[in-house]
């Protein structure tokens, strides 16, 4: 059995940091959806974008990454040491897979159009991983003074994990991502049944791009008590956690403010385009799909503003196996809330050359590997996981069917 350095390995293939033509950018999916004559269905894995400026040109990106493979076998090693305690290496790689990347090129190349790589211009890593600080890649621990004694001790969280490390800079299309992790001996027990379960870890791989817009200047006032009111209410509906889909709804419906009185609107938006024409989210014509789409471009920008520190990702359960439905998403984060919620707070966002800012999360993690009583790590391809394998299904999907069975 080997345990695999923290090296980032890469093969030939099309960087997914390319660069677009000068002045040409992504039209933001979200609001000119791409049609290449595939079903819904079957561009799950994917998203697609028109160029702003070239007709010919549609980009695509991976909406998942997975477990790399070389020479068949997944690059993950896991060893258990005599103290209880152990360690995990794994790589993974950001893609589109095997039959279903090829059906998606020659569904792009029928309707008439060029595949090219999304144009990222940076990519971070940031692993799920309870209990670490991203920061230093150790437990999150703090001074505690007992109050009677005057005693000074330290407590840590009950991590799986002692220490992480990670490729911080995100991987192009085609190269792997390196981690390693020192377990601690509950982490080590709990990964080894993990792992026999076909499940462990999940990254993220956080990506930033330029995407084609209108010339704007917005103010955006942010009622945080109404945000956080309205955020509870809305995640409820969704067993408190709600995924990137239903954050999208989320923001749009409260950037809009739609059905709401004035009084009650937790975001209001005064927004002017290049020719000076005003729109405010409060009194905005329901009807006018027009107006909405500028007003969105605001509220990205106040999604991308706030959400990294108001809502905290979910990956799977990392606890002992059951069959209750895992967690994938974001909930709200309690200090966050305590800090801000009885502040109100003004931002002013332009995009003068009317370019946006774009950004996306792709998960990816280890599933559906098998490993032997002496921890060798092999492809698990029954059932589901040859779905996954061929990258027909991604690594949420597939850990989702696996846990509910």
């Amino acid at each position: 059995m080997r345990l695999y350095h923290l090296t980032a390995l890469c093969f030939a293939g099309a960087s997914i940091l390319a660069s677009a033509p000068a002045n040409a950018y992504p039209v933001d999916p979200a609001k000119v959806p791409v049609n290449v004559g595939q079903s819904p269905a079957a561009d799950h894995n994917f998203t697609l974008a028109y160029d702003s400026a070239d007709p010919s040109i549609v980009y695509y990106a991976p909406k998942g990454g997975r477990v790399a493979i070389m020479n068949g076998l997944p690059l993950v090693g896991f060893a258990t040491l005599a103290s209880g305690e152990g360690f995990l290496n794994a790589q993974f790689e950001f893609g589109v897979f095997g039959p279903e990347k090829q059906a998606l090129f020659d569904s792009i190349q029928t309707a008439g159009y060029h595949p090219v790589p999304f144009p990222y211009t940076k990519t971070a890593i940031v692993p799920v991983t309870p209990g670490i600080d991203p920061e230093t890649g150790k437990r999150f621990c703090e001074t505690i003074t007992d109050p009677a004694t005057g005693e000074v001790s330290e407590e840590c969280d009950d991590s799986l994990y002692s220490a992480v490390m990670y490729s911080r800079k995100g991987p192009a299309l085609g190269e792997y991502v390196a981690l390693s992790a020192s377990l601690t001996k509950f982490g080590a027990a709990v990964m080894g049944q993990m792992l026999r379960g076909g499940n462990a870890l999940q990254i993220n791989m956080d990506a930033e791009y330029y995407k084609a817009g209108t010339a704007f200047t917005a103010v955006v006032t942010v009622n945080y008590s109404k945000l956080f009111e309205q955020f509870h209410a809305y995640a409820a509906y969704h067993d408190g956690i709600c995924t990137d889909i239903q954050l999208e709804a989320f923001w749009k419906n409260e950037g809009l403010c739609f059905d709401k009185p004035a009084s009650e609107c937790a975001v209001t938006i005064d927004f002017t385009d290049a020719r000076g024409m005003k729109i405010n989210n409060v009194t905005i014509d329901p009807d006018n799909a027009d107006q909405q789409k500028e007003l969105l471009q605001a509220i990205d920008r106040l999604r991308d503003k706030l959400q990294a520190e108001m809502l905290t990702p979910l990956g799977p359960q990392l606890g002992p196996l059951d069959t209750s439905k895992p967690s994938f998403g974001f909930k709200l984060n309690a200090s966050y809330e305590r800090q801000n919620v009885q502040k109100h707070a003004q931002f002013t966002f332009k995009s003068p050359n009317g370019v946006n800012v774009g950004r996306t999360t792709i998960p990816a993690g280890i599933a559906c590997v098998l490993i032997s009583p002496q921890g060798d790590v092999s492809r698990n391809t029954g059932g589901d996981c040859g779905s996954y394998w061929t990258g027909s299904l991604g690594f949420a999907e597939i850990l989702a069917k696996q846990l509910q069975h």
